[in-house]
């Protein structure tokens, strides 16, 4: 198959990662998997210093003719409506993704993030839902998707949040979070440090404030250990001033870290505490393959898919998380007893080649719905 990953987004996550390595694997199987990106996005990706194997990008941008007939959005939506210009625009929006297909010979397009384009979409194509409060965002708008997109999220969590939509869209729920850790066969990994590492993006429902303040009362209990705190987002100038002093004597590192599983290797603690669920939280894997000890906020999935004797759980609490810290750091033999063990489970329960089948057969599926593969295509 010929695929088309395509991603339109204004703020940068796991997500991006992730969709260019399921690309590449792809590519692995004999398939062509191309990244189309706007150029926002490219921008974005490109200019951090991520080190995997790229696959084949095609930056796009809508034509100023089509960009022009957007004038007005949201704030002229029923005089855009009268006139026809939505109907102009999306038909023209339509017919611009057609003739960008056909020119790369795409058969299938896997979407991320942005689920409007899902309704210019002429071939077979899957939206990827990446996270309950895109699900939430969805649910608002009523049903964004037209019949023939096939909807695909990433967990039973998120596909849980959308079930009081009780969308007619086929639905495929991934089997599991695709992890690839794009480690070399002769690698050597550097000797761990009493290094604690939070890296997510600073939003609300992901605690960093509350991980900020717990932090900063365990190093001042415990005065040979380090904190991290890797990510952007709305709240990283309260996270930044909680954790001024710290940041200053250089036993709190603080902002973006492009190659975040360099510092997972020296790290022995991680911590992920989102108040609904960390699953599929890929930051969680990367530490879990880096043999990291967890601490997890006990929610939705996260005991039953990360949790194997490989930390402690809590709940999204100040206290809770500094107490489950002081707990993992005084107990020496146990957490290294405990970072052996992530390593173990992420190796047995994500594998890599299982998603992947599933990928393909979600797929064909999308293209069975359209016609596009004979009913005993394999």
């Amino acid at each position: 198959m010929n695929i088309a990953v395509v991603i339109k987004t204004r703020e940068l996550s796991g997500t991006q990662k992730r969709s260019a390595k399921i690309a590449s694997a792809l590519n692995d199987r004999g398939h062509l998997a191309t990244l189309f990106l706007d150029e926002q996005t490219h921008r974005a990706l490109t200019t951090r210093d991520y080190r995997f194997d790229w696959p084949n990008i095609v930056v796009w941008s809508y034509p100023f003719r089509i960009r022009a007939l957007g004038v007005g959005g949201k704030s002229f939506a029923h005089i855009r409506d009268i006139l026809g210009l939505s109907r102009l625009e999306l038909r023209l929006r339509k017919r611009y993704w057609s003739q960008l297909f056909k020119e790369h010979k795409i058969d299938v397009a896997h979407l991320y993030i942005k689920w409007r384009m899902c309704q210019e979409m002429p071939i077979p194509h899957i939206f990827e839902i990446t996270s309950p409060d895109i699900a939430r965002n969805i649910i608002k708008q009523g049903n964004p998707f037209p019949p023939q997109t096939l909807l695909h999220p990433n967990s039973e969590g998120v596909a849980s949040v959308l079930e009081s939509l009780h969308l007619s869209n086929e639905t495929s729920v991934a089997p599991h979070a695709y992890f690839d850790p794009n480690e070399p066969s002769d690698f050597v990994p550097p000797k761990k440090e009493n290094l604690i590492v939070f890296a997510h993006r600073l939003v609300e429902r992901k605690n960093p404030v509350l991980f900020a303040k717990a932090a900063k009362r365990f190093l001042a209990e415990r005065p040979d250990w380090r904190i991290a705190v890797r990510g952007e987002g709305p709240l990283s100038e309260e996270v930044q001033q909680i954790l001024a002093d710290e940041i200053q004597l250089g036993r709190a590192l603080f902002g973006f870290e492009p190659n975040l599983m360099d510092e997972l290797y020296r790290s022995r603690i991680f911590v992920s505490i989102e108040s609904e669920d960390n699953y599929s939280n890929q930051s969680v894997l990367e530490a879990m393959w880096c043999r990291n000890a967890l601490v997890l906020s006990d929610r939705g999935r996260t005991k039953a898919r990360y949790f194997a004797n490989n930390g402690v759980l809590c709940e999204p609490e100040e206290e809770s998380v500094f107490a489950a810290l002081i707990d993992l750091a005084d107990d020496t033999s146990g957490l290294a007893s405990k970072a052996a063990n992530s390593r173990r489970h992420v190796e047995t329960a994500f594998s890599r080649d299982e998603y992947l089948n599933h990928l393909e057969s979600v797929y064909r599926l999308a293209m069975h719905c359209r016609g596009d593969l004979p009913t005993d295509a394999s």
